[in-house]
C-alpha cells in the first residue's frame, strides 16, 4: 500500500509534466511498471 502510493505519486507527477494529467490516474500506474 505505501509503496503503491508512491509509485502512484511519481507516475503522477511524471504524466502532469508530460502534460496528460486525466491519464495519470489510470496510465501512471501502468506507465511506472513499463519504465
Amino acid at each position: 500500500m505505501l509503496m503503491g502510493a508512491v509509485y502512484r505519486d511519481n507516475t503522477l507527477w511524471n504524466f502532469n509534466a508530460l502534460g496528460n494529467p486525466l491519464d495519470s490516474d489510470m496510465n501512471g500506474v501502468v506507465g511506472s511498471f513499463m519504465k
